[in-house]
């Protein structure tokens, strides 16, 4: 008796793609802007130290000279009138007296600095803006799939015709 075994193998086919790395950069970078230098020179105190200030200054310090000539004329009239009425009092003539003291002035005081005590002040202006823009990195990643074929084997066991088969045991 024969026995037949036919074998079919299983076949399993595997077939891939590596995957795709595609990497893709924006480089960083800065924007600067700047503005300046700018120096400023305030010399007002040291021109008002000379009597050269500006034109408000110089109209306030008008203002204050003619009110005291103001308020002193105002006084000095008033110290004549009275020395007038001891006139008619005492009898005694003054107006030579007030005569005199109007013909001799005092001469008025001068000043002259040509440097000034004060320094000017001297602001200096520096301005510096960078606007930064961020490096940017683009990853892309494409993976496909393994593809699998897979193929079952079997096993055929068959008795050949024309024998007998015993089992024993």
């Amino acid at each position: 008796m024969r026995l037949l075994i036919d074998i079919t193998f299983p076949e399993l086919n595997l077939s891939y793609r590596f995957p795709e790395i595609s990497i893709r950069q924006n480089p960083g970078g800065f924007e600067a802007e700047y503005f300046g230098p700018e120096m400023i020179i305030d010399q007002d105190d040291a021109m008002r130290e000379m009597g050269l200030g500006n034109y408000m200054d110089l109209a306030k310090e008008a203002a204050l000279a003619g009110k005291q000539e103001v308020l002193s004329g105002i006084a000095r009239i008033a110290r004549e009138g009275d020395r007038l009425l001891d006139v008619l009092t005492t009898g005694k003539n003054i107006l030579p007296q007030i005569a005199k003291q109007y013909m001799i002035s005092d001469i008025p005081e001068l000043n002259v600095a040509a440097i000034p005590k004060t320094p000017p002040k001297i602001e200096m202006h520096y301005e510096l803006k960078i606007n930064w823009t961020r490096s940017k990195v683009d990853l892309s990643v494409q993976t496909y799939p393994v593809m699998t074929y897979c193929i079952p084997g079997k096993v055929d066991v068959s008795v050949a015709k024309g024998s007998k088969f015993d089992i024993r045991g």
